[in-house]
């Protein structure tokens, strides 16, 4: 699969031994007018709407599955940030491909840099920010930096305390690492911020358990 740089203001920087200049999914074979990546139809239907709605991946759907209002509509909500989030969704769709049997792993360290790439451009105030943050640290995770990992769930945490997911992908990191009381601690700071969270509830259940 080739690669193409993804615009100025993307410096090089290394990651796990491997150097990356702002390395973004391209064509492998020449796309159709206005394709900009080589994911099939399929691929792209596993998106979530949110993904569907936005405009550089609405351009690469055969047919629109979200209705122009809708579009128009989450635009008008999200912002002049969501202009980048098709990088997010490139991100998800090459993590899938890297969990598949015999996925190419380096797709962990693309999905990296699309998700950076959304990071370095999103506004601070960004609703879909936290997500971003989460899906850095799971792709991290999955190439063995725990240790980076945890640090986007923390970055998630800071821009919105209340983000249920940083607080249970923090609490499986500790888990997995064999650190229960860290997991717990983990749980009761989401507790915290959100008393009435069934899932941190349950999981601290589960916990409890061990």
């Amino acid at each position: 699969m080739s690669v193409h740089r993804a615009g100025r203001g993307h410096g090089c920087r290394a990651l796990l031994g491997v150097v990356l200049c702002g390395i973004v999914l391209a064509p492998a074979e020449p796309a159709a007018a206005g394709r900009l990546t080589d994911f099939s139809q399929e691929e792209f239907l596993t998106l979530p709407r949110v993904c569907l709605a936005q405009r550089f991946i609405n351009e690469e759907l055969a047919s629109p599955a979200v209705p122009q209002s809708e579009r128009d509509e989450l635009d008008r909500a999200l912002g002049h940030s969501y202009l980048h989030y098709h990088h997010y969704c490139w991100a998800v769709l090459l993590m899938a491909r890297a969990a598949r049997p015999g996925g190419d792993r380096y797709d962990y360290i693309r999905a990296v840099d699309n998700l950076d790439y959304v990071l370095h451009r999103a506004d601070p105030s960004f609703v879909l920010l936290p997500d971003v943050y989460v899906r850095k640290g799971n792709a991290l995770e999955r190439m063995g930096a725990g240790a980076a990992a945890v640090d986007e769930y923390r970055n998630a945490l800071r821009v919105n305390p209340k983000y249920t997911p940083a607080y249970l992908a923090l609490a499986e990191h500790y888990v997995a690492v064999g650190d229960v009381a860290a997991a717990r601690a983990v749980l009761a700071e989401g507790l915290k911020h959100d008393p009435k969270s069934r899932v941190l509830k349950d999981k601290k259940v589960a916990l409890g358990k061990r």
